[in-house]
């Protein structure tokens, strides 16, 4: 009995940092050009997931991201900002790095990602990114969105695919964050 003990208590110590991850890592500040800023990094392994989603590496930079398959998919990246953590009235929100090709051109290939801010149980969204198969992007930074938060606030990113044909490409980067 002791051993199965021992090899409960080793087993639960190693899977214990992966479980208890931060999500997300603030990084900051950061100091560029007479300004500075702090980063929420997302990590793909933090994301809800629903529906036709894997983990997979985006070519460009070997950038880990989420793939999203045929049928309605979802991925949801959410916290809340903790009582000492930096804020500001101008947080920006981008996706880290954007793959889509639809060799179909189909409308009904879509992909879109929405920032919800829950404040004192309201919530406010905004949709910043949106692509159909009719266009394409080879790894670029998706457009970004501006928003307000403060110290207890939810942040949910919730980045939502619907894809008919199984010949097209979807994959995602982890959101971040800047204040």
């Amino acid at each position: 009995m002791k051993s199965v003990t021992a090899v409960f208590i080793a087993v639960v110590m190693l899977l214990a940092p992966a479980a208890f991850a931060g999500c997300p890592d603030i990084i900051g500040p950061v100091f560029c050009c007479g300004t500075s800023w702090y980063e929420y990094r997302q990590d793909t392994t933090c994301a809800g997931r629903t529906g036709n989603v894997s983990y997979t590496n985006l070519w460009c930079y070997n950038t880990p991201a989420l793939q999203f398959g045929t049928g309605s998919s979802s991925a949801t990246y959410s916290f809340v900002i903790g009582p000492s953590d930096p804020v500001s009235s101008n947080m920006t929100v981008d996706l880290r790095y954007v793959e889509w090709s639809d060799p179909n051109a189909s409308i009904y290939n879509t992909l879109s990602a929405t920032v919800s801010v829950t404040h004192n149980g309201s919530t406010s969204s905004q949709t910043f990114y949106s692509i159909n198969g009719t266009t394409s992007q080879s790894c670029s930074l998706s457009s970004y969105a501006t928003f307000s938060a403060t110290n207890g606030d939810t942040i949910t990113v919730t980045i939502n695919t619907n894809i008919f044909n199984s010949n097209v490409t979807a994959q995602v980067g982890a959101p971040h964050i800047f204040t």
